[in-house]
């Protein structure tokens, strides 16, 4: 396997993990602290924001 394919598959984890840690949050925030939708889905937003600018950092790298 080579590097960039390790660096792929790295950033598929990660952003498996925090994909998973954004839907606990927005759970948490909306289901059990009974928070207005927009503010649970900030943690979502975050993550998609970082995501793709992770993506991107990836890609210009390779």
């Amino acid at each position: 396997m080579g590097k960039d394919a390790a660096d792929t598959a790295l950033f598929d984890v990660w952003a498996l993990l925090l994909s998973m840690l954004a839907f606990v949050c927005f759970a948490v925030l909306f289901f059990v602290l009974k928070l207005p939708l927009w503010i649970g889905l900030l943690p979502v937003v975050a993550a998609v924001v970082y995501l793709v600018y992770r993506w991107f950092a990836l890609v210009r790298a390779q």
